[in-house]
Formats: structure tokens, C-alpha cells, sequence
């Protein structure tokens, strides 16, 4: 999960007219920290702000403030904290084409990234070179996994036992030396140190 704290939005309405501040993106919740109103001009004016959940169409119960006066040259923080989720909508207006607002808030990456995947095991020496024949030892050996997602601190499990040691080499690539095990096929699955995890599903084959 993946925070970014920034200026979120920017606008200077025409006069009356409701106009998008933010808009929450696809994959993101997002904490408005702060909302400031500016009112640039040498008279009193008046401002509007609605919160729309999923881009409802604005009616009453959305705003946050309605008609608020803002004093000339003068500037109104509004600390809300408010917490929205993917494509909630905020829209400010105001009675003079004076008015600019700002929002600042921190915005929330809702992906998991680095889920592993398993695309291939391959059999192979000490020097992690590949044997002809892809089957381990009944007294162990050594396997590479090839895939994608993979991350530094991962372990490799053999029939739900972790290796005996686990070597990290790229996002697409580890390295394990395995227990010894009799003869059959085992579920291989690999773990990052988030918890997420993947299993190959064709296993590993120990034989004599």
C-alpha cells in the first residue's frame, strides 16, 4: 500500500458555477487534510463545498458548507480529515469569480502489488546450473523458481516445509536448496515476507 501526500485539486470557478475540485481515482481512497478558500478580491463573498460519493448528482446532504461568507482579501483554512473513497467527487462554488480553492490530502493505493507468481521449477546443481533430469534427490538438492512478483526475504516451502535455505536473486527469480524427502511429488510454494504467497502447481518430483 502505497502513500502519496500532495496538493490534490486547484480551481478558480466562475461565478455560481459548481465546478469539480477532486475526484478521487480508480485504485485510491484518498484523507483531505486541509481545503483552503481564497477570496481575492476587496469585497465579501460567499462559497459552497459538497462532498458527492460516487459522482452522485449534488443535493443537499452533500455539502460541507453552504453560502459560508469569506471576508475580502482574506483566506479560510477548513480542516476536515475527510476520507473518500474511489471516484467521490468534490465540488466547490462561489458568488464571485474571486474565489480559488485548494485541496491537500494524501492519496491511497488500494492495488496489492508484489503478489508472486510461479511460472516454472527447474532442477538443479549446487551452482544452480540445470540437470538433465528434472527430478531432486531423495537426500535433497537444489531448485530455481522463475516467475514475477518475487521479493528480497522470500522462502520456498517443499510439502509445507521450508527450505533449507532461500536465495533471493531478482522480482523474477529465487533459489532454494531443498530437505530431503522419499520418492513423489511435493506442492512447491514460495512466500515474500508480506505473507503473500504462490504455489506451482505441478510441484517437485523426488526420486532415486
Amino acid at each position: 500500500m502505497t502513500i502519496v501526500y500532495k496538493v490534490l485539486g486547484q480551481i478558480n470557478p466562475s461565478s455560481n458555477v459548481a465546478t469539480t475540485l477532486y475526484t478521487v481515482p480508480t485504485y485510491v481512497s484518498t484523507v483531505i487534510s486541509t481545503i483552503t478558500v481564497c477570496n481575492q478580491a476587496s469585497t465579501d463573498t460567499t462559497f459552497s463545498i459538497a462532498v458527492r460519493p460516487g459522482g452522485e448528482s449534488i443535493v443537499s446532504k452533500h455539502y460541507l458548507n453552504y453560502n459560508t461568507t469569506v471576508s475580502a482579501n482574506d483566506t479560510i483554512p477548513i480542516t476536515v480529515g475527510l476520507t473518500l473513497a474511489t471516484t467521490d467527487v468534490i465540488t466547490a462554488s462561489a458568488a464571485s469569480g474571486t474565489v480559488s480553492f485548494v485541496a491537500f490530502g494524501s492519496e491511497i493505493s488500494t492495488i496489492i502489488t508484489n503478489i508472486p507468481a510461479v511460472t516454472s521449477l527447474t532442477v538443479t546443481d549446487s551452482s544452480y546450473v540445470p540437470l538433465a533430469a528434472n527430478v531432486v534427490s531423495l537426500s535433497g538438492g537444489y531448485i530455481k523458481l522463475a516467475g514475477s512478483g518475487f521479493t528480497s526475504g522470500a522462502t520456498v516451502y517443499v510439502n509445507g516445509v521450508a527450505a533449507t535455505s532461500t536465495t533471493f536473486v531478482s522480482s523474477i527469480e529465487v533459489r532454494a536448496q531443498v530437505p530431503a524427502a522419499s520418492a513423489g511429488t511435493y506442492s512447491v510454494m514460495v512466500f515474500n515476507s508480506s505473507g503473500l504467497g504462490a504455489i506451482y502447481a505441478n510441484g517437485v518430483v523426488y526420486s532415486s
